[in-house]
């Protein structure tokens, strides 16, 4: 009886969740090991875990809605293996951005040396009235969550990292001797 509360109370939650917006359960294990979901622990009973179950339909933050406040754009070139580095840790947070490449067009080259105060250097990403020039991903990273992007996700120890979007070769496979 107790496994059939356990699985029905987080899919009830998970079914009313236009109602209650985002809901924690608690796993809770009373002392004979029954598992049950709960949104408290019974005083007899201890704390296993815990699982936010987001409204139905909920993705996470509006990311299109923080593109409008802080736009993204990379200033780039083809030949320039930094910004390809930028434009993979973009893609692999699914961040909205704009590509302008400077290479050729004399228009897109004086607005970067607007952004810039006159440099013309690639890459340079601007993230709402931020400006970053060169590659780094601590301080990409800490514009984009000042902006109110989200923040990057932790890969989960001895699991899988979150899936990478674009191309690539896969990883070479190793021989055992």
């Amino acid at each position: 009886m107790a496994l059939r509360y356990s699985i029905a109370f987080p899919l009830l939650l998970i079914l009313a969740g236009d109602c209650l917006g985002a809901v924690t359960v608690l796993e809770c294990v009373d002392k004979q090991g029954n598992k049950s979901f709960r949104d408290k622990c019974p005083p007899e009973a201890k704390r296993a875990g815990e699982r936010e179950f987001k409204e139905v339909g909920q993705e996470g933050p509006d990311l299109q809605g923080i593109a409008k406040k802080s736009p993204v754009v990379l200033y780039r070139t083809d030949t320039c293996d930094s910004c390809d580095m930028v434009v993979n840790l973009l893609k692999g947070r699914n961040i909205p951005y704009t590509s302008v490449d400077v290479g050729q067009d004399v228009a897109a080259q004086k607005k970067l040396q607007e952004v810039t105060g006159g440099a013309l250097s690639v890459p340079t990403l601007l993230i709402g009235d931020k400006h970053i020039t060169g590659y780094s991903k601590t301080e990409i990273t800490a514009v984009l969550e000042a902006a109110g992007y989200p923040k990057e996700e932790k890969k989960v120890e001895g699991g899988a990292p979150p899936a990478a979007t674009g191309g690539g070769a896969p990883p070479a496979a190793t021989a055992t001797p």
